[in-house]
């Protein structure tokens, strides 16, 4: 239901509100209208009575419909009341209960005429379908090197980031224990990965496998060698002497040629306890 903004102080409502002396009168107006929506009609068989009811006006019955005809708000047709200037009012409230009786609102119509707008394209297709006026050469060109910046782009969102920390997903495999139980095959992989997994290096690194491999390299540069098979206590105790005072002469392999004397390789070593 539409009702102005001004309809309280309309000159029509206050000719109502003159006649009754009732500053009530407007909301007797608004039930009214609101009936009207309610029953989707502005024409009623309805007496005085029934007006006053519908209203709930507490005056008098003839005066209260009386003075809505002199202000305009309604028309007696014998039996009928029709309510004045609700149609003209809300005529896109009458024009949705049309719609909802027809299934629906129509569909808008084109803004074209369809035999216009299906009518061949009036641009030449000679003209429209020409090549580039850009040399093809310098075209395929600028093709080429937008492709390049495309792979480059997604090759560094795939690239892995280069930390300074063992990332969590990095696995010692089955190739990397392969190859350092041939490189390496004293070292404690164990005790070993998990110290490199501990590390912060000083240089971010993204080849963790070859991090892996450089870190095991120097775990065996560092560890002990094998003790010879069948050695005693003893010889273990000298041997172990040697290698702290003179790592030439430990670290001499089977078949390899001695020195002359013992004590020109050793010249330098200040004490070498006796048995």
């Amino acid at each position: 239901m539409i009702v102005d903004p001004d309809f309280l102080d309309h000159w029509r409502t206050r000719m109502v509100v003159d006649a009754l002396q009732d500053e009530m009168a407007p909301i007797c107006i608004l039930r009214l209208w609101g009936h009207c929506q309610t029953r989707k009609s502005w024409r009623f068989e309805m007496p005085a009575r029934g007006l006053k009811a519908q209203c709930r006006f507490s005056g008098d019955a003839e005066a209260f419909e009386r003075a809505l005809i002199d202000a305009g708000f309604l028309k007696r047709d014998g039996d009928f009341l029709d309510v004045v200037g609700w149609e003209e009012k809300n005529k896109s409230l009458i024009a949705a209960w049309d719609n909802g009786t027809k299934g629906g609102r129509p569909p808008k119509k084109p803004n074209q005429n369809p035999r216009v707008t299906e009518k061949e394209p009036t641009g030449n297709p000679a003209v429209t379908q020409q090549e580039p006026s850009a040399n093809p050469r310098e075209t395929d060109k600028r093709r080429v090197e937008e492709s390049r910046e495309e792979v480059t782009t997604s090759l560094r969102s795939v690239a892995p980031r280069a930390t300074r920390k063992c990332p969590p997903s990095f696995e010692v495999t089955e190739v990397l224990i392969a190859w350092a139980s041939e490189e390496a095959p004293l070292v404690d992989l164990r005790r070993e990965t998990d110290k490199f997994r501990d590390h912060t290096f000083k240089a971010a690194h993204s080849d963790w496998d070859g991090a892996w491999r450089n870190w095991i390299r120097r775990a065996a540069e560092q560890s002990p060698r094998a003790p010879p098979a069948g050695e005693t206590a003893y010889q273990r105790s000298m041997r172990e002497r040697m290698e702290s005072f003179a790592p030439g002469i430990a670290a001499r392999q089977p078949g390899q040629p001695r020195p002359l004397t013992v004590i020109q390789e050793v010249q330098d070593v200040p004490f070498i306890a006796s048995r």
